[in-house]
């Protein structure tokens, strides 16, 4: 089953009942969340296309989900209710090694991510996600790239772990 998010609405709310598995099929989305005394949603990181956005609830059977994803673009998100995954876990020869591979691809650029945000100041965090979002969506325009996202200070700042002032001055 496949659905179409607009940019800004919420696929997977924290607390809710696990159902399923929520692959990225098209666009991009956020991961967050609650920090702190007062739970506070932060980004933990951006998925793109081909990205699981809560494999993690769905393989170790959590009742609910841990966090919150929200797309940051018109996105389209398969669904595959969690008893499908455990029988295709289970029965399919495929599917297990497919799955593997897709979470070893996510780990691989959360790492990229993890690295980015420890290793630069925060200009260098967001010159690397403006050009992470231009690699395939960005549209050349007289030597600018122009994404095809409309992109807030405080969505900038929430993504690469800092203030929408700082972006301002950045």
């Amino acid at each position: 089953l496949q659905t179409r998010y607009r940019a800004g609405l919420h696929i997977v709310n924290a607390g809710e009942p696990v159902t399923g598995l929520h692959v990225l099929c098209a666009g991009w989305a956020t991961v967050a969340k609650s920090v702190g005394a007062e739970q506070d949603n932060r980004t933990l990181y951006v998925v793109g296309a081909g990205g699981l956005l809560d494999v993690g609830d769905n393989l170790v059977e959590s009742q609910i989900y841990s966090g919150t994803a929200k797309s940051l673009t018109n996105s389209a998100v398969a669904f595959i209710r969690s008893e499908e995954v455990a029988r295709r876990l289970e029965t399919d020869q495929i599917f297990p090694g497919k799955l593997l591979r897709l979470i070893a691809k996510q780990l691989l650029a959360l790492e990229e991510q993890y690295i980015v945000r420890l290793s630069r100041d925060a200009a260098g965090r967001i010159i690397h996600v403006l050009l992470e979002f231009t690699k395939p969506y960005g549209l050349e325009c007289s030597k600018a790239v122009t994404l095809p996202m409309k992109l807030s200070r405080s969505s900038l700042a929430e993504i690469v772990g800092t203030t929408p002032e700082t972006i301002s001055r950045a």
